[in-house]
């Protein structure tokens, strides 16, 4: 399924902003806690954003009415980043 990496492709994520959405929930704390995780560039930096699941169905089933909806939800994140 794309937008999905194992945990042992982590250290190939090279961006600015890290966004990511969890399913199911308890994955976030497991994921977050991981050394790999932690050692991610924008991880490392404070540049990761975790967003609700429906805000990243939002984005990544774009719509003339989720699309605003999405980025309304990624803005407060954003622009602490």
């Amino acid at each position: 399924m794309p937008g999905r990496i194992s945990l042992e492709q982590l250290g190939i994520l090279n961006a600015d902003v890290l966004i990511i959405s969890y399913a199911p929930d308890d994955l976030r704390t497991s994921l977050e806690s991981s050394p790999v995780f932690q050692a991610v560039p924008a991880v490392r930096n404070g540049h990761y954003l975790p967003v609700s699941l429906d805000t990243i169905t939002a984005l990544r089933l774009p719509s003339v009415l989720s699309i605003p909806h999405g980025l309304d939800q990624l803005e407060p994140g954003l622009a602490r980043h």
